[in-house]
C-alpha cells in the first residue's frame, strides 16, 4: 500500500497533476478531485467570447474594444504562464518526493494547486481592474451591474437542481419585448437582478467550503463526507431556484397576458423539462386536427380529446412541480446519508422519488389518448400525421375499417 502511494507521488510529480493529485483519496478520488474544483484551476475565468459581453454590455467604443483585446491578451498570457510554472513545479517534484516521508507526499503535491488558486484569483481581478481604468464615468456607474451580470453567466448554469439555472433575462430578452413594455418591467428585473446574484453568491460561499474541504481531505487521505456541508449547499441551490421560481412568476404577471402565458412556459420548459417537455399525444392531438378529409363527428370527438387531455395534462403537470420541487432536495440529501453511511460501514435505504408514480399516471393516460386517436382515424389518415408516423408506426391499429362505431367521447377533466 505504502509503495502504490508513493509510485502515484511520483508519477504526479512527472507530470500526471492533477489525475494524480485526485487519485490521492483513493476510490473515491475523481469525485474529490471534483469537488476540490482542480479542473476550474486550469480553465481561464474568462474567455475570448466574454469580451463580447464586455464591449457590449459596457457599450464600449471602437478605441475602447481594442484596449480592451490588448487587456485580454496580457491577461491569457499571465495566466498561462502562471498554469505552466505550476505544471513545472510539479515536474520538479521528483528529488522531493524521493526524499519525503508518506506524511509529507500529499502538501508537497497540493501546495503548489493551493499557490495557484490564491494566484489565478490575482490575475482575474487585476484585469477587471484594468479594465475600469478605461471606462467613462457612464460606464463605470453601470459597472455594478455589469459584473451582476457576468457573474450570473458564470456560475449560474452550476446548477444541479431543476429550475436552478434557468436565466429569465435570456428568455425575456428572446421575447423581443417592445421599449415600452420593457420599461415598465425593469423595477422586477433589477430586484430579481439584485436578489439572484446574492443567492448565487451564498451558494458559491459554500461551494469554496467545500473545495477547502477537498483539499484538507486529499492531504489527510480521508474519505470522509462532511454531511451536513453537503446539506447546506444543497439548501443554497434551493434558495438560487426559488428565486427563479418566484420571479418567473411575478414577470410573467407583470407582461401583458399573452406575453406573459409565453414568457411562463418558455421558463417552465427550460427550468423543469422532465415535466414540461411536449408529449407525442399532444402534438398528434393537434396534427390530426389539422387534417383536411375529417368528417364533423372525427374532428368534434378529436378536439373533445384535445381539450379533455389538456385539462388532464395541466394538472398532472402542477402535481409534478410541486412534488419534484420537495422531493428532489430531499432525495439529494437521502443521497449525502447514504454514502456517509457506507463509509461508516452502516446501510440506510435510498429514497425512492415520488415523482415516478405521477409520471407513470401521466404516460399512461397519454397512451388512453393515443389509442382513442387510432382507434379514431383511418390507416390512411394516421399516415397523414407526422407525429403518429414515429409513435405508432407503419402498422397503426385502427378499427375505424371494422367497426364504424363511434368511440365514446372523452369526460373533460378526468385526470384531476
Amino acid at each position: 500500500m505504502i509503495k502504490a502511494t508513493w509510485n502515484r507521488m511520483k508519477y504526479a510529480a512527472a507530470g500526471l497533476g492533477l489525475a494524480a493529485a485526485a487519485a490521492m483519496a483513493g476510490t473515491a478520488g475523481a469525485q474529490m478531485g471534483e469537488a476540490a474544483g482542480f479542473a476550474e484551476l486550469m480553465q481561464h475565468d474568462y474567455l475570448n467570447r466574454d469580451m463580447v459581453l464586455f464591449a457590449q454590455g459596457l457599450d464600449l467604443d471602437d478605441g475602447q474594444r481594442m484596449i480592451l483585446e490588448s487587456l485580454y491578451e496580457d491577461y491569457r498570457a499571465e495566466f498561462d504562464a502562471g498554469w505552466m510554472e505550476v505544471q513545472q513545479r510539479l515536474g520538479n517534484l521528483r528529488d522531493d518526493l524521493q526524499n519525503a516521508d508518506e506524511s509529507e507526499i500529499m502538501d508537497l503535491i497540493l501546495r503548489p494547486f493551493e499557490n495557484w488558486r490564491q494566484e489565478k484569483t490575482r490575475i482575474k481581478e487585476q484585469f477587471e481592474q484594468n479594465v475600469q481604468v478605461i471606462l467613462n464615468s457612464s460606464q463605470l456607474e453601470q459597472w455594478p451591474s455589469f459584473q451582476r451580470m457576468i457573474y450570473r453567466e458564470k456560475n449560474l448554469h452550476r446548477g444541479r437542481l431543476a429550475g436552478e439555472s434557468v436565466n429569465l433575462f435570456n428568455i425575456i430578452n428572446e421575447l423581443r419585448l417592445s421599449d415600452r413594455v420593457r420599461e415598465d418591467l425593469q423595477p422586477i428585473l433589477t430586484r430579481y437582478e439584485n436578489e439572484l446574484h446574492e443567492a448565487l453568491q451564498r451558494r458559491q460561499e459554500v461551494s469554496r467550503e467545500l473545495q477547502n474541504k477537498a483539499f484538507a481531505s486529499i492531504r489527510q487521505q480521508d474519505r470522509s463526507t462532511d454531511a451536513e456541508l453537503l446539506k447546506r449547499e444543497i439548501d443554497r441551490r434551493v434558495e438560487v431556484r426559488n428565486v427563479t421560481d418566484t420571479f418567473r412568476d411575478r414577470i410573467a404577471e407583470a407582461l401583458p397576458s399573452d406575453l406573459g402565458e409565453d414568457f411562463r412556459s418558455r421558463a417552465l420548459e427550460q427550468g423543469y423539462p422532465r415535466i414540461y417537455r411536449p408529449m407525442p399525444v399532444t402534438r398528434m392531438l393537434r396534427q390530426a386536427l389539422n387534417l383536411d378529409d375529417l368528417d364533423n363527428d372525427v374532428r368534434e370527438t378529436l378536439s373533445d380529446a384535445q381539450a379533455s387531455w389538456h385539462e388532464e395534462l395541466r394538472g398532472f403537470n402542477r402535481q409534478l412541480l410541486e412534488t419534484s420541487r420537495s422531493a428532489e432536495p430531499r432525495l439529494m440529501k437521502n443521497q449525502v446519508d447514504v454514502v456517509q453511511a457506507r463509509q461508516q460501514g452502516e446501510r440506510i435505504d435510498r429514497m425512492t422519488d415520488p415523482a415516478n408514480e405521477i409520471l407513470s399516471s401521466r404516460n399512461e393516460r397519454g397512451r388512453h389518448y393515443l389509442n382513442l386517436l387510432t382507434d379514431t382515424l383511418t390507416p390512411e389518415q394516421l399516415q397523414q400525421i407526422p407525429a403518429a408516423r414515429s409513435v405508432v408506426g407503419e402498422a397503426a391499429p385502427s378499427r375505424r375499417g371494422a367497426d364504424s362505431t363511434r368511440p365514446q367521447r372523452p369526460t373533460r377533466g378526468g385526470g384531476r
